[in-house]
């Protein structure tokens, strides 16, 4: 594991400083304790500029990025930066968002940060870290963020080692980084869940095994779990010849996730949205264009994929079981496209298509609606990806 410090200057205090700490600093002991007493367990980096952290990034392309202090623009500008660019991102507090010292200044300097970023900067983090009792329960009562951890500084305490403070660090980190596998999946990691899905609709194998790390694995399999797909994608990569029935993704200690997504089936019947008019379309075309229960279904799903898409609740279980219904069905796909025109959903399901393609390696022949790639393609592809769907 690559962990990466960012800790403005004004934190850190020289060992031979003869200034009295304040609860925000970080004293020459702590700083090696997260870092030196670290070193056989992770690659631990520490940047104190704002060049420093993007060489840094940049050299070792870190799995977490931790950032310590508010009120600072600096610490702010990294976090911004780093979740840009889809890094997790662990915010301690050292205290800072105690009452006596938000009261400090209040009105001229703290009420100005909050609005600026500080309120933000809280709510954005991957994590809290706290120190305290109380500073944990003050951050609960806030309701900012609830992804929350209270771990002790070792040093200021001979009933806790650094050994046990480190262990924490360690697993608290891989709390993080379990809580946000789609978003730290490389495309290379994305592609082999996609080959996986293929492998295991299809039931073809491939002859030659190939080597995938086991932190890749992890990543897919989590978020296999989130989207429903699990046992499919297992499947597929059985048949890439990889062993993944070692990790038990219930057992995986997480935080939240922040989207809710629907779970179950696909629903091919009834339709979601509560539009009228669309309700109203959809039961003339099945006076005039009198459908095949698969014809119906598959147009039902596809009104369906359109409405949890723009709810940011669609799984990837969903398109699965669309693309199944497209490629081993029989239908006319004249009359879906008819009725895909007349629903006014014929661009969405072209552009669908073409998606599909990409992630699903849809073949031409089994697509009722030509493809097409154009800006709006792009946008749904945006779209899937802040959905963590893919």
């Amino acid at each position: 594991m690559r962990i990466l410090h960012y800790i403005p200057e004004r934190m850190l205090v020289s060992a031979d400083t003869e200034t009295p700490l304040r609860s925000t600093d970080i004293s020459p002991e702590y700083l090696s304790a997260i870092t030196s007493g670290m070193s056989d367990k992770a690659d631990v980096q520490v940047a104190q500029s704002f060049a420093q952290f993007r060489q840094q990034v940049k050299e070792n392309n870190p799995d977490i990025i931790h950032i310590h202090g508010c009120w600072n623009l600096s610490a702010y500008r990294v976090q911004h930066w780093a979740t840009h660019r889809q890094h997790a991102v662990v915010l301690s507090l050292h205290n800072d968002m105690q009452p006596w010292r938000v009261r400090r200044h209040f009105w001229l300097h703290k009420l100005p940060l909050l609005i600026l970023y500080q309120r933000q900067a809280i709510k954005s983090a991957d994590a809290i870290h706290v120190f305290s009792h109380s500073e944990y329960q003050r951050m609960e009562r806030m309701k900012w963020n609830t992804r929350l951890a209270l771990i002790r500084n070792s040093t200021l305490s001979e009933q806790y080692s650094t050994e046990q403070m480190t262990d924490e660090w360690m697993a608290f980190y891989q709390k993080v980084i379990d809580s946000n596998s789609f978003r730290l999946m490389t495309d290379k990691d994305k592609a082999l869940e996609s080959e996986m899905l293929h492998l295991a609709i299809t039931n073809n194998t491939v002859t030659t095994a190939q080597v995938i790390p086991a932190d890749s694995m992890r990543k897919i399999l989590i978020h296999a779990s989130d989207e429903g797909i699990l046992d499919t994608v297992r499947k597929g990569a059985a048949l890439m010849q990889q062993d993944t029935d070692a990790l038990v993704i219930d057992h995986i200690e997480r935080f939240l996730q922040r989207l809710k997504k629907e779970t179950g089936t696909l629903e091919n019947e009834k339709i979601m949205p509560k539009r009228r008019l669309m309700k109203t379309k959809f039961h003339n075309l099945q006076q005039d264009e009198k459908p095949s229960d698969t014809e119906q279904q598959l147009i039902v799903m596809l009104i369906n994929i359109q409405h949890e898409l723009k709810h940011r609740r669609l799984p990837r279980r969903h398109l699965m079981e669309f693309y199944q219904m497209l490629r081993f069905t029989e239908y006319d796909e004249d009359k879906l496209q008819r009725m895909a025109k007349q629903l006014n959903i014929q661009k969405f399901a072209a552009r669908l298509m073409q998606i599909l393609h990409e992630t699903f390696y849809l073949e031409e022949g089994f697509m009722p609606i030509p493809p097409v790639d154009d800006k709006r393609t792009n946008k749904l592809r945006k779209s899937l990806l802040q959905s963590n769907t893919q």
